[in-house]
This record gives C-alpha cells, structure tokens and sequence, in this order.
C-alpha cells in the first residue's frame, strides 16, 4: 500500500518529527510513502529524503493556502498513492481530496483547538472531515474531547492513536562530557533544558523565571534553550532584568537533538496549551528528570497517579524549584519512580505498535 501523506509543513516541530517516525516505522512493514507539505519546504526535508520519502510542497498562498487550491488538488490528483493520510488539519487540503482515495482515508489531529480558529471555523473543518475521512485520530483525548465538544459527530470515527518515539538508550556519562564540552559547560554544572518554538504559549518566560529561582541554590546552574520563535527578542530581555543571561546558552534549531538531551540533568516543559509534547516524553525516555508545568493538555494523561510527582497543572514557580530540589535531594528513590515512568511511556509510545494499529485503520471498515 502507498500513502500519501498531506503534511500541514515540514518543519522540526513535534507534530513534524511524530509524523516521520510513524511513517519510518509503517515503512518497515511493508507501506510506501509519498509526502505533499502544503507549506514551502523546511528542514524536514532532508530527513524525508535520508528515509526515501518523495515529497513536494506548495506556495500555500493566500489566505488559509486557497490562491493554491488548484496546485494542491492537482498533486493530490496526480499521485499514485493507494491511501491518504493528512497530518494536521487543512480546510484547503481536505476539499482539495476530490474522489482520490476514497475509503482510505485518515485524518491525524496533534493539535489543540481553543484560542487558535473561532468554533465556528472549527465547526465547519470538523463538519467537512467528518464527510471527507474514514477515521481521525487524535494525539491525545484532551484534543478529541475538544473536538467532540465543538461537533459532537467527531465521537463516531475517532481515537486517540499515541505519537510514536524512538526507543532512546539511557544518558550515559560519557556521552554527556562529549556534549557538554560543544556548548561550552563543565562537568560539574547542573543543566536545565527546555525546547521548542519560542512563542507565546510555550512560556518560555516561566523557565527563565524558573532559572533565576533555582540559582539561589544552585549557582553552577546552566540553562540551555533549543528552539526559536518570535519571542526570543523578549526573552533575552527577561533573561537580561532577572539577572540570569549569562547563565542561558540559547541553542536555536538544532537538527538532531542529541547533544541537547546528552548535556541534561532536567528537562523542564511549560506550555498553557499542547497537545501532548514531544520533548518532555524524549527525555524521559533517555532517564532524564523532566518537570512539566501544563495549564490545558494532554500530557497529564500519561503524568498521572504516581507519576503526578513530576507534572503540575500552573505555573508556580516556587512549586517546580521544590520539585526539582526535591529530586535533587532524593536521587535514588526519584530515579526508581523515574525508570518506572520511562518504561510505561516507552511502551505507549511504542512506534511498531502504533504503525500496526495505524495500518489497521486502512483495513477496518469505513464508519
């Protein structure tokens, strides 16, 4: 079976990089894949092409892509593809679908829905994709039960189908030497990291006010940032009033994120709205300390009942400070409630699992 993949973009976002490892994974049992960015190409580019993935990509011109509908629909038109999977919802892309495909297609939703479109917008993509798509699948239930809330026939053809990650060994020290020294931090510095797009939502400003709480204690505290976005110049304006920019080493994009998570001891993610989070659930399976701070999400889904240790549902800054001091001071029972955690999201996030039951919406019965 070939697939083409109708992809939102093609940047490193997590939405992104859970989209590539699912197809990798269904490639290797047996699916072919061909991707369309309905947005001009970014760095995820050259990862399709490592993973022998054709793609193309549009202008997405004018408002909501529709100065390209007829290029979007003739490329779908033209495809050789069996099946259809859309990664992120596009009101162009689905009118765009014509008769190609029918009865094999699949919607894939990562994202959350209040304070981005009015519902009534969210109405009509939901109205349409319900008509255009076989079934939806939702990275979390807190995304599908926004969704069943907006247009309550979402219910009929939907689940919640897990992001897939990559098994990742555990952070070995020697490894976290080689890293360190790229960026410049000894040995002995206790690392805090977050990534991302530097945007509104992601509170980055609630890491930066974290730092300059953790460095009442911890004066060999290093914070490294990965990621950019429109806020990074108000950021480094914080960071420059809280006293604590020499203390931050703002990383930008990185392409491969290894020497990222090699040089942490924690992992913090603050974010008023997600979907799940891809880079929180990363580190924990490399046995990283990851502290999250989630107003409305997905995350608490899997951080939950003993594992609640390490979320918390605001943004209080004294309240995380205790947490990671907590785990700083408690290395070994924390490390033990820790591996826990790391093989329960290793096995939810299982990525041949996910590509089994992902397959299994193409062979299921059209609801």
């Amino acid at each position: 079976m070939k697939i083409l993949n109708i992809l939102q973009g093609t940047s490193l976002g997590g939405m992104e990089q859970s989209s590539l490892t699912l197809m990798k994974n269904m490639q290797k049992l047996g699916c072919e894949f061909e991707v369309l960015s309905l947005t001009p190409f970014g760095k995820l580019k050259a990862k399709l092409e490592n993973a022998d993935i054709n793609s193309s990509d549009t202008s997405y011109s004018g408002v909501g892509g529709w100065m390209s509908f007829f290029d979007i629909r003739s490329k779908i038109q033209n495809s050789n593809a069996d099946a259809i999977m859309m990664t992120g919802h596009s009101l162009v892309g689905m009118l765009a679908l014509g008769k190609k495909s029918r009865g094999k297609r699949l919607l894939a939703v990562h994202f959350h829905h209040k304070g981005v479109k009015l519902k009534i917008i969210w109405k009509i993509i939901y109205f349409i994709a319900c008509k255009k798509f076989d079934h939806i699948t939702f990275a979390s239930n807190f995304i599908r039960n926004e969704a069943i809330e907006i247009f309550p026939e979402v219910i009929k053809k939907s689940e919640v189908i897990n992001n897939p990650i990559t098994k990742k060994e555990l952070q070995k020290i020697e490894k976290k030497v080689v890293s360190r020294k790229k960026f410049g931090i000894s040995e002995d510095a206790i690392v805090f990291g977050n990534a991302g797009w530097l945007i509104k939502r992601k509170r980055f400003d609630v890491f930066i006010r974290l730092a300059k709480e953790i460095k009442k204690n911890q004066k060999n505290a290093i914070f490294l940032i990965a990621g950019d976005g429109i806020e990074k110049e108000n950021l480094l304006q914080l960071s420059k009033q809280l006293e604590v920019s020499e203390s931050i080493i703002w990383l930008g994009w990185q392409d491969d994120l290894e020497d990222f998570y090699n040089a942490l001891d924690f992992m913090v993610f603050n974010s008023d709205w997600d979907a799940v989070g891809l880079s929180p659930l990363e580190s924990i399976i490399r046995g990283i300390f990851t502290v999250v701070s989630v107003k409305n999400g997905g995350i608490n889904e899997i951080l939950k009942d003993d594992y609640s240790y390490f979320f918390h549902d605001k943004h209080d800054i004294k309240v995380l400070a205790e947490k990671i001091n907590y785990l700083l001071a408690n290395k070994k029972e924390s490390y033990q409630l820790l591996d826990s955690l790391r093989r329960y999201v290793i096995d939810i996030s299982d990525p041949v699992k996910i590509a089994k039951k992902t397959m299994g919406k193409y062979k299921s019965e059209k609801r």
